[in-house]
């Protein structure tokens, strides 16, 4: 059981097309909900939206190829950076993010 080919058909290999893209445009929706408004600002709505797209992407990778996911840290590091990101672009004043 070694590591799939990650050539041409990558993202087949890993994830059915059409759910990576309809995590991407989940993720895409949550970001969009949660950027900066003047009256009512429901970030932590469209974080929880981002997140549920990152969880289906990462739950149709473990379905499709769960030999090809890497150690759980990579996981852990890369939701730290991403809240990050999130928070740097929804704060009102990016520089105090």
């Amino acid at each position: 059981m070694g590591k799939p080919d990650l050539g041409a058909g990558a993202v087949s290999a890993l994830i059915n097309p059409y759910l990576f893209y309809i995590g991407l445009a989940i993720i895409a929706l949550g970001v969009a909900i949660a950027m900066p408004r003047r009256r009512v600002n429901p970030q932590l709505i469209g974080g929880l939206v981002a997140g549920g797209g990152v969880g289906l992407l990462l739950l149709g990778m473990l379905v499709q190829a769960p030999e090809a996911l890497p150690n759980v840290h990579f996981y852990i590091f890369g939701i730290v950076a991403l809240a990050g990101a999130l928070r740097m672009i929804t704060h009102p004043r990016p520089v105090y993010a």
